[in-house]
């Protein structure tokens, strides 16, 4: 009797992890979409938000919800902060080359 109890317990763990790996695939792939779709716009937070009232008509749960805008979110923060770098980078960069080439 304890051998099925012990094989039971294995089978639940297995179907507990099976069913975290498909929630973590399936929020995955939500973010990518997410992402794909954010970065085809010209308002990423308002193709966010739009993207996120897909994922509620298509039954998401808030808190699933909450787990893709908060991944995209971070995301599309640190290419924002990345582009500002590059943005500034480039600026800087520029006088001194418009100041080199107006002195020869």
């Amino acid at each position: 009797m304890h051998a099925l109890f012990a094989i039971w317990a294995d089978y639940e763990e297995w179907t507990r992890l099976m069913s975290s790996d498909r929630m973590l695939n399936r929020l995955n792939g939500a973010t990518r979409e997410c992402l794909e779709h954010c970065y085809q716009s010209d308002s990423w937070l308002a193709s966010l938000a739009e993207y996120a009232e897909w994922l509620r008509a298509d039954g998401w749960s808030e808190e699933e919800i909450d787990e893709v805008e908060a991944t995209v979110w971070r995301i599309l923060r640190a290419m924002a902060r990345s582009d500002a770098t590059h943005d500034a980078e480039q600026s800087s960069a520029t006088p001194g080359a418009d100041v080199a080439s107006a002195s020869t």
